[in-house]
């Protein structure tokens, strides 16, 4: 009989599936210059830092990377993914499983606010490549965009994913896309 793993063998193993999704996202894009790494804490404050953006490219999110970061670490299945281009932060994007462990839901994800930044546009395709890879990689059989920013929602649509409106004051908006084989919403 099989020991069982310690909380450390599992953290590692799923450390190791998101550093596959990352490798794999790299190699299926082809982008030279693209680094796709883990979320830390530099790169949660670094990002932070947007916010001193003049406007209109200051990021128009209220959250802070670094608190959401902090929650996110200390759940070992969680997805995690820093866009970097020749080394210069691009973008950051965070999710987690649902309970039922049959959809990752995607969270967040910012790019950096430059207008003329090279990855300008690129960072919510990478971030749902690797994300859906990763989802895979797991089992789930579903992605899931929680609470879009409305404008973006066509956007959203023209990579396959439908909206699921709020039925209710508890519910939350979203958008989904089964991953080979999922069905339906659920």
């Amino acid at each position: 009989m099989k020991a069982a793993e310690s909380f450390a063998e599992v953290a590692q193993r799923y450390e190791a599936w998101r550093d596959t999704a990352r490798a794999a996202t790299v190699r299926q894009l082809g982008i030279p210059g693209l680094q796709l790494t883990a979320m830390s804490d530099h790169w949660a404050f670094l990002a932070d830092t947007w916010k001193t953006f003049p406007a209109p490219y200051r990021p128009p999110a209220p959250w802070s990377w670094a608190a959401h970061w902090r929650v996110y670490k200390r759940e070992i299945k969680n997805f995690n993914l820093c866009v970097h281009f020749h080394g210069t932060l691009a973008g950051l994007s965070l999710g987690r499983p649902t309970h039922s462990k049959t959809a990752l839901r995607l969270e967040v994800v910012e790019g950096h606010p430059d207008p003329d930044h090279p990855l300008r546009g690129k960072v919510v395709p990478i971030s749902l490549l690797c994300s859906e890879l990763y989802a895979r990689v797991i089992g789930a059989r579903q992605v899931r965009l929680m609470e879009p920013h409305l404008p973006l929602i066509a956007y959203y649509r023209s990579f396959g994913y439908s909206l699921i409106p709020k039925a209710g004051a508890a519910d939350r908006n979203y958008l989904y896309k089964n991953l080979d084989g999922g069905y339906g919403p659920g």
